[in-house]
């Protein structure tokens, strides 16, 4: 429940793409291959997403901590909500529960911009559900047995209804349950939430929230696949947690499915109105300025240079070993400021630089990785982009969009739309591409005019 800093927050999300603790080695041209087999893992969060995870977790924070067992108004409504069974009707929430509703988050972007792997590092920060130990609750013992979920991540139903998300809630609850009996050596009974499978299974899974003391749900994955006429009742089953339990919640999704669901006033409002983060693509690595009376240099001057130099940084090459001049610039043109497609092009040359070591003339012991060819233009781009053969698609259609915003094209081919997820929300406002993510205009996807 201790509140991390800034440095401390933003140190918890980093990783590397490769583990601190191996480095490269001489003889072992497999392992090092295998070293780096993890790199696409890399993660390094902007100073945006290190702020969200702050209230993300504060949000949690206030929410355990408004549980006051203490209240006699709250204990009673934690015990009839715990002994419910057939769910027909939800108690009213206690004013010491009442204080802390607001926690509603939404966290928008195109494909590739780390939505997912921030939710992955942010998961991995916090306690896995646990069962309170009878003994450490001697003062309560009707609370002995009581589970707690910290924070419960599902992904997008890919059935794309209210059901799916509640079966997939129910089967995350069953196999964590099941899990934490196990491991204690307690008797572990099927744990079935019957309920949760009923043909109206929302106020299931909000007794189940409650009951398994819930501090956040996270749905992520949302794209424009998903987005339909079910798409609300989805959404609308993601508000109603957080209305009747109080429990924050936050919808992770990208540009495209934003804007396709704003047409639903009230519901788009309800999601949007409380934090609402949304990742651009990186800007065009800037030169560096000139340096300050004692010659220095702010590391920090220019965002996508200093991730590109993070990237350089991650792999089994010496720490101390400089960036070849330039290459931010050439991987920029490829990767079109996506996050993903940086990481696939850095992992290229990584991969590239195992073939490319020598030892050192004057310490044969000393082995040096040659990174001159990487200046080489023609064969840089040339072996990065054989390595991304499989997102030349959307890579293409990210081009075609990034010139129908600059007006160097007057409009992009219709095909371009199966890849709009992986436009970010200023490309999505353009008028010709808003009119593919309409419910008007596409009528393949079952939604209604």
């Amino acid at each position: 429940m201790r509140m991390p800093t800034f440095s401390e927050m933003a140190e918890e999300l980093h990783r590397d793409g490769v583990a601190r603790d191996v480095s490269f080695q001489p003889e072992n041209y497999a392992g090092n291959v295998l070293a780096l087999a993890n790199y696409m893992q890399v993660f390094f969060p902007t100073e945006t997403l290190v702020r969200l995870a702050l209230l993300l977790l504060g949000a949690i924070h206030a929410f355990f901590k408004a549980k006051q067992f203490g209240d006699e108004a709250y204990r009673r409504y934690t015990f009839m909500t715990m002994m419910l069974r057939k769910n027909k009707h939800l108690h009213a929430l206690p004013p010491c529960i009442k204080t802390v509703l607001g926690g509603v988050f939404v966290l928008c972007g195109a494909s590739g911009t780390g939505k997912s792997s921030f939710i992955r590092q942010f998961m991995a920060r916090l306690p896995g559900p646990f069962q309170l130990d009878a003994s450490s609750m001697a003062a309560m013992p009707g609370l002995s047995g009581v589970f707690v979920f910290p924070c419960v991540r599902l992904d997008y139903p890919k059935c794309g209804s209210a059901k799916g998300l509640v079966r997939a809630m129910r089967e995350y609850f069953s196999a964590h349950i099941d899990s934490i009996r196990l491991v204690e050596d307690k008797h572990s009974d099927a744990v079935s939430l019957p309920d949760m499978l009923a043909s109206d299974p929302v106020n299931a899974a909000i007794t189940a929230c409650i009951s398994l003391n819930v501090g956040m749900l996270i749905v992520d994955g949302a794209g424009i696949q998903n987005s339909n006429y079910r798409s609300t009742e989805v959404l609308s089953v993601l508000t109603q947690i957080h209305e009747q339990s109080g429990m924050p919640v936050m919808l992770s999704c990208t540009a495209a499915f934003l804007k396709s669901i704003e047409h639903n006033e009230t519901l788009y409002a309800n999601l949007t109105n409380h934090k609402t983060v949304n990742l651009e693509l990186l800007e065009t690595p800037q030169p560096p300025p000139q340096p300050d009376s004692q010659g220095v240099v702010d590391p920090d001057y220019d965002v996508t240079r200093h991730m590109c130099k993070t990237w350089w940084c991650s792999g089994l090459l010496p720490k101390d070993t400089p960036m070849p001049t330039g290459l931010e610039y050439l991987v920029e043109k490829i990767a079109m400021g996506n996050q993903r497609f940086y990481a696939q092009a850095f992992a290229a040359i990584h991969e590239e630089l195992l073939d490319n070591v020598t030892n050192d003339e004057a310490d044969p012991n000393r082995h040096v990785f040659n990174t001159a060819f990487l200046t080489d233009e023609e064969n840089t781009r040339g072996f990065i982009e054989a390595a991304m053969f499989a997102s030349a698609g959307a890579r293409a259609a990210l081009q075609s969009a990034l010139d129908l915003a600059h007006e160097r094209i007057k409009a992009v081919p219709e095909s371009v739309i199966n890849f709009v997820d992986y436009f970010p929300m200023s490309l999505i406002q353009i008028p010709a591409i808003a009119a593919w993510v309409t419910p008007a205009v596409d009528k393949r996807r079952g939604r209604l005019k």
